[in-house]
């Protein structure tokens, strides 16, 4: 299975950015589906702790050009094409150094696949805990940031979906563990490095009204995903894209096809001249023009 990444954190940041800066605070979310339900559930649950998150940045605009600008000052690629509706951007930008300094080089040994870079850290530098039957390490850096791995002792089948990840990490996080005394003198862990742009496409079609009631929906939602780790620590950037359109009202037209009744008045007089009621035997282009009736 290859590298998946999905944020949420982004996503949240965004709807957070577009009501503060155009459709007004505090507005109510709407879904139809499990994802939806899920993404907004959290929302409401995280909504009041987004502005302590740091390295966190938005921008609104009308304009396609100024959000790619942003994004591009920031080394992410453009997302937006012309749109008609507001655009959102949300970016975060997480650098951590490990605490006690850079770790040694080394290599990752695999069964199967040969060796891989790495780096080696300290046990002072990394706390480990049961999760049932698998390792949660927390590695320790200079900041107030915090790099989790949770590593299967055993095989595991792969999530599903990135969805999936990401709800089974909530869960670990939220759930019980169990301390481990660390008898490990150091940690082996793969360099990494990768660049990808996740499918949030379940984000589209959420809704909501602004503050003067009028009715919006997220048209299109985007990701960009960028991750690295080495001896020196880590660092994590990630840009969500969403695109919010007025939802267009299609009416059907109004069609007369059963007999009527018509007349006209002149100026201000309420007379109604020349009532008619005008049954189906009338209806028919007429054979010559006013004129010449």
């Amino acid at each position: 299975m290859s590298t998946i990444a999905l944020d949420l954190t982004t996503p949240m940041h965004a709807l957070l950015t577009v009501e503060k800066e155009f459709l007004g605070k505090d507005r109510t979310w709407l879904g139809s589906t499990a994802e939806h339900t899920m993404l907004l559930h959290l929302y409401s649950q995280m909504k009041s702790k987004l502005s302590g998150i740091k390295g966190l940045k938005g921008k609104c605009s009308p304009d396609y050009m100024v959000l790619n600008k942003f994004l591009q000052d920031e080394k992410f690629d453009p997302m937006f094409e012309r749109f008609d509706g507001i655009g959102v951007v949300s970016i975060i930008d997480k650098l951590i150094e490990w605490m006690f300094g850079p770790g040694n080089i080394t290599q990752i040994q695999t069964a199967e696949h040969g060796a891989f870079p790495g780096f080696e850290l300290p046990s002072r530098g990394f706390q480990m805990f049961w999760v049932g039957e698998n390792y949660l390490i927390k590695l320790l850096t200079k900041s107030e940031d915090t790099l989790w791995l949770y590593v299967p002792r055993l095989e595991q089948i792969p999530p599903t979906s990135a969805l999936d990840m990401v709800q089974m990490a909530i869960s670990v996080m939220v759930g019980k563990r169990e301390s481990i005394r660390n008898t490990y003198p150091t940690i082996s862990i793969p360099m990494i490095d990768f660049d990808l742009k996740p499918d949030i496409s379940f984000l589209e079609g959420i809704e909501t009204k602004d503050s003067q009631e009028v009715p919006w929906y997220i048209r299109k939602a985007m990701q960009q995903f960028k991750f690295r780790m080495n001896e020196q620590g880590a660092r994590l950037k990630v840009a969500t894209g969403l695109v919010l359109e007025r939802f267009c009202a299609f009416e059907q037209p109004l069609i007369i096809n059963v007999p009527f009744y018509g007349w006209m008045t002149q100026g201000d007089t309420l007379l109604p001249i020349g009532v008619f009621y005008a049954d189906y035997d009338c209806w028919k282009k007429p054979e010559g023009g006013l004129l010449d009736m």
